[in-house]
């Protein structure tokens, strides 16, 4: 029997605001105005019904009101505010504004405020705006337990879906009708809409969004699938072969990935390169049957479900306690009739490291 869709819980969200009280004061900001329904969700744990603007603002000492358009429960601000909203008005600024309206009161004209991505209107700009973005970003790397119980329930739904790909992927389904079915699928698992269902759908191709193309027997179909549960995202690739019946070269290049993907496994530890180990991946891959690795090994999820950390040669990061994170070793030739992928996420935790994925690596 599948669970309920987790909440994020008292302890977490207590947690955020203390850090976030801790930006406050670095920066030396009066408070801080939230208006990124992802990130009220994640310092509150209000998840909306509608479409409507919710805000969280904390000040300098602490105190936390939060505005929204109807009730719900399990809220964590000291004071929380159900504003009228204006469905008759136009459903950004206006809404916005009304979101805001019951907080000003608290701001005296002085006030220098941190936001988050969207300064809102001309009504506020007589105050200081501090963009505290990045501050927000490198907060989020760290995941909370009720985060990553989140992030795991939208895991299994991915896993769910992915568990129906071999009985739909005979020659002749439509890519546009395969991804119509694993989105149906997901979102009977969860039990409400979902935030978006990722972009590799396409068949005999190396991935990108699916196309009115029927399949053919013996094509690769590389899927990337992430599915987003109230903001948090999980991400996973499986390759199958259409019709079931994979080529010797096809099983082999199968094998070299798992094997890939492990190593790449027993060498995260706390502190290690992200991109020494995209390194020694290319180099495992690459020339291996003539193929080759063209992308990144690996990136972090969370509320993105592109992150930090970044396992790539461009950035220089370094594995992190609380990281988590996804791995994807591929490679991809003719001979593959297109290529193939396989996708992992992982939580980075004292105890070393934990894969959260429990779907099979393997379809053929």
């Amino acid at each position: 029997m599948k669970r309920k869709i987790p909440s994020l819980t008292k302890a977490g969200c207590l947690a955020r605001q203390s850090i976030l009280a801790e930006i406050i004061k670095r920066n030396g900001l009066d408070s801080v105005l939230i208006t990124n329904p992802k990130l009220v969700h994640y310092f509150t744990g209000f998840w909306g019904r509608c479409i409507m603007s919710p805000v969280f603002w904390m000040n300098e000492n602490n105190q936390t009101i939060l505005s929204i358009p109807h009730r719900a429960d399990n809220l964590f601000s000291d004071d929380v505010i159900i504003y009228p909203s204006n469905r008759m008005g136009t459903l950004v600024d206006q809404q916005l504004y009304l979101a805001i309206e019951p907080v000003l009161k608290h701001l005296p004209s002085t006030e220098k405020i941190g936001f988050n991505e969207y300064v809102p209107g001309t009504y506020l700009s007589h105050f200081e705006w501090f963009d505290v973005s990045i501050d927000l970003l490198k907060m989020r790397r760290k995941k909370h337990p009720d985060e990553i119980d989140l992030i795991t329930f939208a895991i299994e739904a991915c896993e769910h879906s992915y568990s129906h790909v071999p009985e739909m992927l005979q020659e002749g389904i439509d890519e546009i009708e395969l991804w119509a079915n694993i989105q149906k699928l997901a979102a009977d698992f969860v039990g409400e809409t979902l935030g978006e269902i990722g972009n590799d759908y396409q068949i005999g191709s190396v991935g990108s969004k699916p196309r009115n193309r029927k399949a053919q027997n013996g094509e690769m179909a590389v899927l990337d699938v992430s599915i987003v549960v109230r903001g948090y995202a999980s991400d996973m690739c499986r390759s199958f072969v259409v019709g079931g019946e994979a080529t010797p070269i096809q099983l082999e290049a199968q094998n070299k990935i798992i094997e890939t993907l492990q190593f790449a496994e027993s060498k995260v530890k706390l502190g290690s390169s992200c991109r020494k180990l995209h390194e020694v991946v290319i180099e495992l891959i690459n020339g291996w049957h003539g193929f080759e690795f063209r992308h990144h090994l690996g990136h972090g999820i969370g509320l993105s479900n592109h992150e930090a950390p970044r396992i790539n040669l461009e950035w220089n990061d370094h594995f992190e306690l609380s990281d988590v994170f996804a791995m994807e070793p591929g490679m991809y030739g003719k001979e593959l009739q297109a290529g193939l992928r396989i996708e992992e996420v992982y939580h980075l935790s004292e105890k070393g490291l934990k894969k959260l994925t429990k779907l099979p690596l393997t379809f053929f």
